[in-house]
């Protein structure tokens, strides 16, 4: 099954009925709302639709690649993979990078970055997997899997993820851990800023 991104038709509208909210649930978001300056049903549809436009999350939560890799990930560390979803606003920050970063925009680009990156995914296990993980998040081939995406790109575009995703990690760090996955993909490495 091939699920193809498309841009938002802002004439093309669906209407909800979600039934049965928890009363303290009902509490919160009207709360929220109130400070957002919103109506609950402005504020629900706006979070819907940020959460429901992720390419990267959306991508992630529906491929059967990603659920495989990540329990082969589990297996060849002894974790297992964790049942839930984590979910912040610097993961959907980070993934909205991504997508211009490298271009992202069907589901199809990320398919076609999975299978390639695949012989890769190990080494990048090592570089990150070495603490004591309770579990494997998921999506976690994915995030490698783009990593090693940026690593097999051109200087700029691995400086431009440095300077906009990596940053934290440190520089010495993030090109030490680049070159090493060049060197695996049999590419020249690159050198900081």
């Amino acid at each position: 099954m091939s699920f193809q991104e498309q841009e938002p038709d802002v004439n093309k509208t669906a209407t909800l009925t979600v039934r049965n909210i928890p009363l303290d649930v009902d509490a919160m978001i009207t709360v929220q709302a109130s400070v957002a300056g919103k109506s609950k049903s402005d504020f629900l549809k706006e979070f819907l639709t940020q959460e429901f436009q992720d390419l990267i999350k959306n991508f992630s939560r529906t491929s059967q690649l990603v659920s495989l890799m990540d329990q082969e990930l589990g297996k060849q560390v002894c974790v297992r993979v964790a049942d839930h979803w984590f979910e912040n606003d610097m993961i959907t920050g980070m993934n909205l990078k991504y997508k211009a970063i490298l271009r992202l925009t069907t589901h199809d680009d990320l398919q076609q970055i999975m299978m390639k990156n695949m012989p890769f995914l190990q080494l990048r296990a090592g570089q990150v997997l070495h603490q004591n993980f309770a579990y494997i998040p998921r999506g976690l081939s994915l995030t490698f899997s783009l990593f090693n995406e940026i690593a097999s790109r051109d200087p700029a575009t691995i400086n431009r993820a440095y300077n906009e995703i990596f940053y934290q990690v440190g520089e010495e760090k993030f090109y030490q851990e680049i070159n090493a996955i060049r060197a695996e993909m049999k590419l020249e490495p690159v050198v900081g800023l």
